[in-house]
């Protein structure tokens, strides 16, 4: 099972969302803490099952220090409680050293949906 750690930045209410995405039957999972800046906090582990079905793109972005792996859905519903989804799709920050575990899980959730980059905003 591929299991990649990944964080993403909440800029509008500074908080960071850490944690782990993997596939796992017809689901993608994503587990993740909600830190907030300037705090140390041990806050719970929230968990978001998105369904295979609905995602309609994904997508690595590599960079020099971290790569960036977009993943789009068809419903604003699919990412519950998730804050690092706002418009129904997630910029997570990979490191590059999960790059290769990275592009694996893209293409075992949907190579036919793979798009490269997701979008020019990126």
């Amino acid at each position: 099972m591929i299991a990649i750690p990944f964080s993403c930045t909440d800029w509008s209410s500074f908080h960071e969302l850490k944690g782990l995405v993997r596939l796992e039957d017809d689901e993608l999972v994503l587990e993740y803490r909600v830190n907030y800046w300037g705090c140390y906090s041990k806050a719970k582990v929230h968990e978001v099952r998105i369904p295979r079905e609905v995602v309609s793109a994904v997508g690595l972005r590599e960079g020099w220090f971290n790569d960036q792996l977009t993943i789009q859905t068809a419903s604003l519903r699919a990412w519950g409680d998730f804050n690092g989804a706002p418009d129904g799709r997630a910029r997570l920050q990979v490191s590059r050293g999960d790059r290769d575990d990275a592009r694996e899980l893209i293409a075992i959730l949907a190579p036919e949906k793979m798009a490269a980059p997701v979008d020019e905003y990126l």
